[in-house]
């Protein structure tokens, strides 16, 4: 599933002009879609003027391009980078490449700073959850399994699996964010898992329970905003007994691990979860 890597980067060396640092660069754009220097910095353990340089290279090629004003540095803000049409193309006739994933970047120029920012968020939490869920564990991004079978449409923010397989026990995780979302979007996304929960594609194709549930919230008032829409769902579904569970970017930052991460199950709000 993992379409990244060093076999990617050997194949595509040689009909480029890029070297392997920046083609990796290249792929980690194509993987979240929108980036900036400070977090790639932290994905991939290098400094930031090294990664500013490396990009610098990038939007000089035409391979990609960012979103930068005056007032970015007013607020504390790195520019955001995206794959420009030339990078679209240069991925296309990969065959191991997400081509579901690379349609919607054609629209990259297109999309709020709303939308931008909740990419942006997506890749710190991916890290952090990296750091957090050690060895056994694969994590993906939602451009490397959108629009692919057996996961929802549109898939979770982020997708972790246990390495082993468990017929019965739950080891996967759908984790979506949710920040200033209004409640029927909340109650749309929610009834959309529960259909696909109900269809069984996910159980019957990977011989695994369905994934844990997991929302991380912008704070604890976007959480409570969860508990209607959470009981809803259940209401709406006879075969999930797994708990839906929250948590805020807050509780989420200060865990040291995912053990120590507390979350709220809507059933049981009063009660200390941890997974």
């Amino acid at each position: 599933m993992v379409v990244y890597g060093t076999v990617i980067m050997k194949a595509s060396l040689h009909k480029s002009k890029l070297n392997s640092k920046q083609l990796y660069l290249l792929i980690l754009i194509y993987k979240f879609r929108y980036v900036n220097s400070k977090l790639i910095s932290k994905y991939i353990g290098l400094t930031a003027s090294t990664v500013n340089s490396s990009l610098k290279i990038l939007v000089d090629l035409g391979y990609i391009s960012r979103f930068y004003d005056k007032s970015y540095k007013l607020a504390g803000k790195g520019a955001t980078y995206y794959l420009t049409l030339k990078g679209i193309n240069f991925f296309k006739t990969d065959p191991r490449i997400n081509l579901h994933s690379l349609k919607l970047m054609y629209k990259n120029k297109s999309l709020s700073d709303v939308s931008i920012d909740h990419h942006l968020l997506i890749i710190d939490i991916y890290i952090k959850f990296r750091s957090k869920f050690k060895d056994g564990y694969l994590i993906y991004g939602k451009y490397e399994i959108y629009g692919k079978d057996p996961y929802p449409n549109p898939p979770p923010d982020i997708f972790i699996q246990k390495t082993e397989s468990f017929v019965n026990a739950r080891s996967d995780f759908f984790i979506d964010i949710f920040e200033d979302t209004p409640p029927f979007v909340i109650q749309k996304r929610l009834k959309a898992i529960m259909e696909h929960l109900e269809d069984g594609e996910y159980q019957e194709s990977t011989k695994r329970a369905y994934p844990s549930i997991l929302i991380i919230c912008a704070d604890e008032k976007i959480e409570k905003r969860l508990i209607k829409p959470i009981l809803y769902a259940y209401d709406s579904t006879l075969e999930y007994s797994q708990p839906i569970l929250t948590t805020t970017l807050k509780r989420f930052n200060e865990a040291k691990s995912v053990d120590e991460i507390v979350w709220t199950n809507a059933l049981e709000p009063e009660k200390i979860v941890t997974i």
